[in-house]
């Protein structure tokens, strides 16, 4: 396979990931708040079950009915724009090739994107747009594109390297 094809074939499949993890997103933001609050009680409860087995808890504190699911849920807010900002960022930089204008193009949508997400939930029952929300999603998407950032910033310093030493070389046998 050419190199053009091969780009082409990258370029659409992180853009593929990408749309499945927008998709999933809204998916989540559409529920209504007892469906979303349903799915992070399960998760609170497993892991409320899991560290029974090994340490002694009180199973009635507010912590595990209450606090662990909040936790849960900021967690996927954080997890689901890290994977976004992440994957955005790497197709961003496969596209354009410039690091910076990557990250600060990612960080630019990933706001919107956790924006417009909690704006979507002003229209769903049940649930309430938080400012809270937009900064943790925020957060999460920094992180995934500082992730992606760093690895091209090591990524082209190892490329430049290896183009020196070739130079080098060519150089040397002249």
């Amino acid at each position: 396979m050419g190199s053009k094809k091969k780009s082409l074939l990258v370029r659409a499949i992180l853009f593929t990931l990408l749309a499945i993890f927008i998709g999933m997103s809204w998916h989540f933001s559409s529920q209504t708040g007892v469906e979303s609050n349903l799915i992070s009680a399960k998760y609170a409860k497993a892991v409320e079950e899991y560290i029974g087995r090994y340490f002694i808890i009180n199973t009635g504190d507010t912590f595990w009915n209450t606090t662990l699911n909040q936790i849960i849920r900021k967690m996927a807010h954080f997890f689901e724009y890290l994977l976004i900002g992440l994957i955005m960022c790497i197709m961003l930089n496969v596209i354009f090739e410039a690091i910076w204008i990557a990250a600060l193009g990612s960080m630019l949508f990933s706001s919107l994107l956790g924006c417009i997400d909690e704006y979507h939930q002003i229209f769903t029952l049940g649930r309430t747009p938080r400012w809270f929300d937009i900064q943790v999603d925020s957060a999460g998407a920094l992180i995934g594109i500082a992730m992606a950032t760093i690895f091209f910033c090591i990524f082209n310093y190892i490329q430049n390297l290896n183009r020196k030493i070739d130079e080098l070389e060519k150089d040397k046998f002249m």
